[in-house]
Formats: C-alpha cells, structure tokens, sequence
C-alpha cells in the first residue's frame, strides 16, 4: 500500500507509528459494514442497563417488560446532562462543545479504572504517564501545563498534589456516577487553577435510586495486576416501615495491584468513596462526602545507569466534605459546602538525598446562590474562601526543610445568562475577583454566547475568558511565594456541536477551534551551585482544533472519535532557561485521537476497540520524543441476570513507546479478565 506523502517524509518512528495508525482506522468501515449487515437479521442488543451503578441517578419511569431486543438505555434517551458547565444540571446538547463527560455506563463498558484512561476519550488533552501504571501523571489541556487543570469532586477542590503534575493516579473511578471535562479557562467559575479546564468527579443522587443495590468485581491480569472493587448504594425511601425517611446513602471501595515489568516500579491503590444525603423537606436536603486513598510505589526513575532499586514513594490523603442544597423550584436554588482536605507523601530510599516528608492541608468554603430574574435571566452569585498549609520536614530528624508556607484567599464571583424567549439564544458574562494574603491578587472574567438551531439540532457556540493558576507546591520550596505571581491566560474559542437524531439513539458530531495566550509562566532555574529558585518568566501561545464524534449508525453498533491538531509554543526569548521564541512547549504534541467502535452482536454480549495515537512532542533541546499509536480491545458477557464476564486486552499490537517520552517505558501487550455480581 502506497504511504501517504506526509508519511514518506516522517522518520522511521513516525512512519512506523503513523502507518499502524492508519491501518486501524482502515478497519473501522469495514467493521461497521459488517455489523450494518448483520444488523439486518440480528435483534437489536445494547450493553445491559438492568442493574445501574451503586449512586447513579436513575430514570424513574417503569420499567418496560422483557423483550427480545433491548432499547438504548435511558441516559441516551433523554440525552447526557452535566454540572461542571455552570455549576447547575444542564443537557450536554445544550451546553458548550468544549465540554464533554464520561458516564459510568462508558467506564464500565470500557473497563476504566482511572482518572486519565477516562480522560483518554476526550478532544483536547493528553495524560502523560512517567512509564507502566502508578506512574506520576501530568495532565496537558489545550497546551498548558500540568497544574493549570482543576480537579474536583462534586464541585470540592482535591488536593493539588506536591509537583507540577496533576498527580491524578491517586484516583479510582469506582464509585463515580461520571467524570465531566470542561475546556478552557474557567477561573470566574471555579478560581484558581482552572487556566486550561475542569475536571469534576461526580458521584451519584443516592435520594433518585428506586431500589437499594450492590455489585461486587474481582479481576486479574498480566504482570501481577490484581483488582477488588466492592459498591453498594441506596435509601430508605425504597424499604417499607423505615422510621427515616429520605436518607440515602452510597459506598465503594477498590483495592488494586501490580508488579508492572521494571524492578521497583510496583504500584498500590486503595480508594475509598462515601457519600450520605438527608432530605431535610421538599427543596432542602444535606450531605456528606468523604474521601480516601492510599498508594506505594516504586521509583525507579528513568531508563539507564541511573534508575533506582531503593527509591519508593507512599502517598495518602482523605477528604471529608458536609453541605447543603436548596431549590424550592420556583426560581430560586443554593448550595453551600465546607470541605477539608490533607495529603502526604513520603519519599525515601533514594541516593540523593535525605527521606523526606510532604503534606498538604486545605480548607474551603463555597457558597453559591442562583436566581431566576426573569423567564429569561439567570443570576448566579457566589463566594470561596481557601486556606492552605504546606509543610515539608527531614522525615530522619524532623527538621522543617525550606518551602513550608501557608496562605488564604477570598474570592466573591458573579454571574449573568439571558435566553430568548425559546431558550435557543444565549448570552452571558461573569467576573471573578481572587485576594492572596500571599502573592498577587488575581481578576478574571468572561462573555459567553450560543445559538440553538431547534430544526436542524445545530448549537453554535463562542466564549472569551480569562483565567489564572495559583504558583504549585514544587515552586514554593525555591522561592518565596512574594517574589511570584499568578500565572495567567486570555483564551478565546468558537465551535459547533451538531445533534445527529436517529431512531436507534441520539448522537453527535462537533469541532471547537480554541487559542490561549499565557503569561507570568513559572519556571526554575540554577542561580549557580545548583541553588534552584522560581521565576515568572514566560509566554507562550496555544492553539488549535479539537474534532469529536459519537454516532449510532444502529443499535447494535457505536462508533466514537476524537482529535486534536495543536500548535504550542514559546513566544519570548528566555536565554536563562535555554528558550527562543518560536520553539514548541514540552511534551504538547501536535496531533492526538482516540477513536473506537462498540458493537452488541447479540443481548447481554459487548465488544469493543479503540485506538489512541499520538504524534509531534519534543522534550529539551528539541529532542524529538516519539510518536506512537496503542490499541486496546475489550468485552463482557452477561451469562447469568446478575453476573458478568469481562476482559481486555491493553497494548494489542506490543507497541514499545514511552507516554511522557523522557525514559518511563509503557507496559508491552498485557491481558485482563474478571467477573462482577450484582445485586
């Protein structure tokens, strides 16, 4: 087969990783052209809805009788609806093409089990991976860094971490309802931090469930990988004579482990996820959220003379979240929660240097209240209060080490959205003002706008906003938080989500073209003797589009797609730090997709694929990284009402490529098999 002409110009790697992507992609009509066929004479069968997740919010409409081909389930009916847009329910046809969510029915279907293999089937983002699972994990949204990316749970802020990395493999997704993505900068919405985007883990509605249930999963695989997840959720509203009513509540908790391939690159996690609403009355109820997890791991640093046979790292933490909702439903809604949050870390083993140990303790406090001016108006107003204390110490002597500090903020926001009279037209604005009691005080705003074409099922969407990321724990240990400033960013984007409506189930199309303008980077450098200190130094541009679809050409069939064309780059000269403008930000590459198909050849059978390619990052010195494409097959077998058989097969061609492209080596081709009960 003859390579296409931008290929024959790629090095070998390229040409190797491009030609394996394209053969895949190749696959993808005929595949659908056989199962299009075969869904002439097959039953329609989707993926079993009968025992939703432990939390998940469930339609309550009676459940139809048994038939031989099922409907799609009915989150597909009534289409997706997200929070992390404007802090309130809405469709996702609705909302902004730069947000996209993944239900707990995908995470099962697909058999995620963290944060970055869900934020794999999002446009927009890379998840680079310090080598084989448990590695350190930095989150790269439309061309920023790492700790510019939010990370929530329902709406709590979780601990930063204590790198520039997000450091999200400290989470499960067990007992999530979904995990929303929001693109773009969102401070006025969500303060610091939301520079590149939002990541909101979410839980389920236990007060919606219609029946308590459980679930109960085990599974093993390839290079010691053990995993036990244990779910259970429901209320009293479901059980005859309870002396409560309306209290719910739900639990999970996974423990997993592996061996992975390098000596001393093991990886432990144990997750914990607890969550009880009270319904107070009609239009208030209160909740409980908690938190904890716990991992160790092995570091064994990069490939080569230097890696490490000793190095180990333990973190944990816990999060523990009261609150309040109100919505009498006639105009007006509020919510109100204090969170409290503690992480730690101890390194040790190393030759380099002394044991360490590092903790985070934060505190917030958010209030919101939304009003209906108007048929067609919305205000929305709202107030947080951060307090932050970091602590580092010699974990032989005890001795405080450098870089301990501590700070609060108060940050009043507000917003407003006006509608048309059909509510197909939108335009709003909002402002956010941030006080530090210890660096530069942050303003941020943002306008908005959409259009609803109802016939045709076209939103047309465009927004302008600022945003600011808050200095991260790896810059305070080398310079006074003083001497640095917030960084920040003005991000403009315009895009089109396009509802495709079919009779097997609603699905989509969409393309969003994003540009962000950094300033006040932080970055570190030797002042001499290898003294490190922290600077706002930088600028830097990003743009690009993302492309994504999800489309039901039958019932038996889902194909699923997305890609990201970005240009990042540095736009200053900064000779301290070995920078010309012109040149590409690290590790950001130029092209990235995840594209997949799902069939459900016959009922209670699911089948899958998908492929993820990437391709143009560069490290120091213009290092070229290595483009590479990873597949990865996946299926699950109802054999009984209440039980299931499933597995996977990772890394289906053996493809040798480093994910953070600096010396971590990804797991070779690896196999994975369980079963789960329900009840």
């Amino acid at each position: 087969m003859a390579r296409a002409p931008f290929i024959a110009k790629m090095n070998p790697s390229s040409r190797n990783s491009a030609a394996r992507f394209l053969r895949a992609a190749a696959l993808l009509p005929a595949l659908c052209a056989c199962s299009l066929s075969a869904a002439e004479n097959v039953p329609a069968a989707g993926p079993d809805k009968s025992a939703p997740a432990p939390g998940a919010a469930v339609d309550k409409t009676p459940t139809p009788a048994p038939v031989a081909a099922k409907e799609p389930d009915s989150s597909e009916k009534i289409g997706k609806l997200v929070v992390v847009a404007s802090r309130r329910s809405e469709s996702l046809s609705e909302v902004s093409p730069s947000v996209s969510v993944v239900t707990r029915d995908e995470i099962e279907t697909r058999q995620l089990a963290s944060l970055s293999d869900a934020l794999t089937y999002s446009p927009g983002v890379i998840v680079a991976t310090s080598g084989a699972p448990g590695g350190n994990q930095s989150v790269f949204t439309r061309g920023t860094n790492s700790n510019m990316t939010a990370v929530l749970l329902d709406g709590r802020r979780v601990s930063p971490g204590f790198s520039n990395n997000a450091e999200i493999e400290r989470f499960s997704l067990s007992g999530l309802e979904s995990v929303e993505f929001l693109r773009g900068a969102s401070s006025t919405l969500y303060g610091a931090n939301a520079l590149g985007g939002v990541i909101d883990m979410r839980t389920g509605d236990t007060l919606a469930l219609r029946r308590n249930e459980g679930s109960l999963s085990a599974e093993f695989g390839s290079f010691g990988h053990s995993a036990v997840t244990a779910q259970a959720a429901g209320n009293t509203d479901t059980l005859e004579g309870a002396l409560v009513k309306g209290l719910g509540a739900s639990v999970s908790y996974t423990q997993s482990e592996t061996d992975n391939k390098r000596v001393n690159s093991d990886f432990s996690r144990n997750n914990l996820l607890q969550k009880t609403e009270y319904r107070i009355s009609d239009s208030l109820s209160a909740e409980l959220l908690n938190q904890y997890y716990e991992t160790k791991s092995g570091a064994p640093g990069t490939v080569g003379p230097f890696a490490s046979t000793t190095q180990r790292v333990d973190r944990n933490g816990w999060m523990t979240s009261p609150g309040l909702k109100f919505d009498n439903r006639d105009g007006a809604r509020a919510s109100l929660f204090y969170a409290r949050s503690f992480s730690r870390l101890d390194s040790y083993g190393s030759a380099f240097g002394a044991p360490t140990r590092s903790e985070i303790d934060m505190q917030e406090v958010t209030a919101r209240a939304e009003f209906d001016l108007s048929r067609n108006a919305i205000a929305t107003v709202g107030y947080s209060y951060e307090d932050t204390d970091f602590d580092r110490e010699n974990r032989t002597t005890g001795a405080e080490l450098p870089g301990s500090p501590k700070w609060e903020s108060h940050s009043p926001w507000g917003r407003v959205e006006l509608f048309s009279k059909d509510r197909a037209a939108r335009l709003g604005a909002g402002a956010r003002y941030q006080h530090f009691d210890a660096f530069d005080d942050a303003v941020t705003g943002e306008t908005f706008g959409s259009y609803k074409f109802r016939e045709t099922g076209t939103l047309l969407s465009a927004k302008v906003a600022t945003a600011y990321a808050a200095p991260s724990a790896a810059y305070y240990q080398n310079a006074p938080l003083t001497e640095l400033k917030p960084e920040e960013t003005l991000s403009w984007e315009a895009g089109v989500r396009q509802e495709l409506f079919q009779k097997s189930a609603p699905t989509e199309i969409g393309a969003v073209y994003f540009e962000n303008r950094m300033d006040n980077i932080i970055a570190s450098r030797d002042t001499g003797g290898f003294v490190y200190r922290a600077f706002n130094a930088l600028e830097a541009r990003a743009r690009g589009v993302e492309l994504f679809a999800e489309v039901r050409p039958a019932k038996q069939v889902k194909l699923f797609a997305n890609a990201t064309i970005q240009d990042a780059r540095y736009t200053e000269d900064q000779p301290a730090y070995f920078i010309a403008a012109g040149d590409k930000l690290l590790r950001r590459p130029d092209y990235m997709t995840t594209f997949g198909l799902e069939l459900y050849p016959v009922e209670d059978v699911t089948l899958g694929v998908s492929g993820t390619g990437v391709m143009g990052r560069e490290d120091f010195g213009h290092v070229d990284q290595g483009d590479y494409f990873v597949a990865r097959a996946y299926g699950s077998w109802r054999f009984v009402e209440n039980a299931e058989l499933f597995g996977r097969v990772e890394n289906v061609f053996d493809e040798r490529y480093d994910p953070a492209g600096i010396g971590y080596p990804a797991l070779p081709l690896a196999v994975y098999a369980g079963i789960r009960a329900r009840f």
